[in-house]
């Protein structure tokens, strides 16, 4: 158990780390906006976002649940909501304007929002 609460601290601490690279290069308005969208949307929920939590549920479940590797999931799921968005509210090419920091950031932030659903 001390080991599991260990690797725990471990994971929280690259999250802080990682946060603290991307606010550098992240458009925070444009990803704000986009977390909201991508989490109050109900066709990407039933579409990507349950598929990748209950993906990530199984990971915990057998000790093999990797922290990068659940960004880079979360990586789909952003591709997805910019796509939809950019066909709903914004002109297009819109979506190719936003920096990989941002959407690196996007997905953190929804990884963390996701993070009780998950069970880490």
């Amino acid at each position: 158990m001390k080991a599991f609460n260990e690797l725990i601290v471990s994971l929280q601490e690259i999250k802080r780390q990682k946060r603290a690279m991307a606010a550098s290069g992240v458009d925070k308005a444009t990803a704000r906006e986009l977390v909201l969208y991508i989490t109050n949307d109900g066709q990407l929920y039933r579409g990507r976002t349950s598929a990748i939590i209950k993906n990530l549920q199984k990971k915990v479940g057998k000790a093999t649940y990797d922290g990068e590797k659940a960004e880079k999931l979360f990586m789909y799921l952003v591709k997805d909501g910019i796509k939809k968005y950019e066909k709903e509210h914004a002109n297009p090419g819109w979506a190719k304007q936003i920096k990989k920091q941002t959407k690196e950031a996007i997905a953190q932030e929804l990884l963390d929002y996701y993070e009780d659903e998950i069970g880490e």
